[in-house]
């Protein structure tokens, strides 16, 4: 019989865990705007001279973490948009992409290229 106790003890406090990270999850928080902050963009299909913010990092990173992870998930998206084009029989639109800035949501205008790389490393882009 101990045993069995041990199991239910066990599993009860695992649901008592899942269900208090589960708590966490739902509350939500606004992460500090810290001065490494990069601001993710895309530009419309519509009007590709708006830019449409998708995300802010803004981790407490050292150095030019933010902007790297950025910088890496715009080269992604950018090729999964090559990927998708590519596996319909067509090309991207060149003057369409995602692209990374430092700061919180500035306003300038949109890059006339965009970098496309998959898989993607964290590197630091200087193209802003």
């Amino acid at each position: 019989m101990v045993p069995i106790v041990f199991e239910k003890t066990t599993f009860c406090g695992f649901v008592t865990i899942m269900l208090a990270s589960c708590s966490n999850l739902s509350t939500p928080t606004q992460a500090p705007i810290t001065e490494n902050s990069a601001t993710l963009y895309r530009n419309s299909p519509l009007e590709q001279q708006t830019r449409l913010l998708v995300a802010t990092f803004n981790g407490n990173m050292m150095d030019n973490g933010n902007m790297e992870n950025c910088g890496m998930t715009a080269r992604v998206l950018n090729a999964n948009m090559d990927a998708v084009n590519k596996a319909g029989g067509t090309q991207r639109d060149p003057q369409l992409g995602f692209w990374c800035e430092p700061g919180v949501n500035s306003e300038g205008p949109v890059p006339s290229s965009f970098e496309s790389e998959f898989p993607s490393n964290v590197r630091t882009l200087n193209s802003w």
